[in-house]
């Protein structure tokens, strides 16, 4: 797992994630146990959110959002104030960079401002940059690649400004691709014994749908998909397989990785679309249910009520950034 830290530092204290989704507020504080499992949430709450709330990603009823998530984080039973919050992938421009290895962090800084500077569609001065190193170069032994991230500095500020109007703390804006594919490595049994192992994860949300393939806790390929389909709708379930077929044949154009051998289902899923999934593709489909394989001392479970069993996994993700 690899974060990025320059937007708003880094967790010195644990954090709560926070997830301002399209249809609810997620809130997610976890812990440390000593048994099989590493992780525990030890704090959740859901509060849905009035329709038109947030749109694309964007808070535009901010004072009914606050005060949803000062409800939420009341209601989920923590005390920890500092929150860690995520930009949706549209609202940040993505770029890798092969930069020698034997340069030090102040070194790749400059280079990635440089970068930045020449490349970006924006004036440096309305834009936060971030970086992060990858790993090593494939093909090039004396360079790692440096994921370069761009976001408008107004959608940056419009999170910060939310959570301190509902009382909190933000030490941390993470993008929401990269949060969700901390959680799902975290979820995946097998991630020590294959690096190269190549997941999928289609995640639908209220308004929208997305595909996430990534392998070894590096991000590969992420596209937005259209609408999301609702329980009961065989025309959008086939619609989200269709371009997750268009969107695989993208990954396999952009990339010289594998098919999937496993395909992570999240959010508010269709009861059919998993088996639908499954059969058109013969990869294995999970929908991960952290609630329950997380959650053994967890407080206030009646909050999840009325939620979908992996729709916390932003949240979870975000929380993680408490064990940089």
């Amino acid at each position: 797992m690899f974060s990025f830290r320059r937007w708003w530092g880094h967790a010195q204290v644990p954090v709560l994630g926070v997830d301002l989704g399209a249809d609810a507020i997620r809130v997610v504080g976890l812990g440390a146990q000593e048994r099989s499992w590493p992780l525990k949430i030890a704090h959740y709450a859901h509060r849905p959110l009035p329709r038109g709330a947030m749109r694309d990603g964007v808070v535009v009823l901010q004072e009914e959002v606050a005060a949803a998530l000062r409800d939420a984080i009341r209601a989920s039973g923590s005390r920890l104030r500092d929150v860690a919050l995520a930009l949706p992938g549209g609202a940040a421009i993505k770029k890798t960079l092969s930069l020698p290895s034997m340069l030090e962090e102040d070194e790749l800084e400059l280079q990635v401002e440089a970068e930045a500077g020449e490349t970006l569609p924006f004036p440096r001065d309305e834009i936060g940059i971030d970086f992060a190193v990858a790993g090593p170069s494939p093909g090039q032994p004396d360079c790692v690649d440096v994921v370069l991230v761009a976001a408008r500095r107004e959608r940056i500020d419009e999170r910060v400004a939310l959570a301190r109007a509902a009382g909190l703390r933000p030490l941390i804006v993470d993008v929401a691709s990269h949060a969700l594919m901390s959680a799902i490595m975290l979820a995946d049994s097998t991630r020590e014994a294959d690096a190269t192992r190549v997941i999928a994860a289609l995640w639908i949300e209220a308004e929208r749908s997305h595909c996430l393939f990534m392998a070894g806790g590096v991000l590969l390929y992420e596209r937005e998909l259209g609408l999301a389909a609702s329980s009961g709708d065989p025309a959008g379930v086939e619609r989200i397989c269709q371009e997750f077929d268009r969107a695989l044949q993208l990954f396999h154009t952009a990339t010289a990785h594998t098919d999937p051998q496993q395909i992570y289902l999240l959010g508010s899923v269709p009861a059919e679309l998993s088996l639908v999934l499954e059969r058109r593709t013969g990869t294995s489909v999970v929908q991960p249910d952290p609630l329950s394989q997380w959650s053994r001392s967890m407080h206030r479970i009646g909050a999840a009520a009325g939620d979908s069993p992996s729709s916390c996994m932003l949240a979870c993700g975000l929380a993680l950034r408490s064990f940089d």
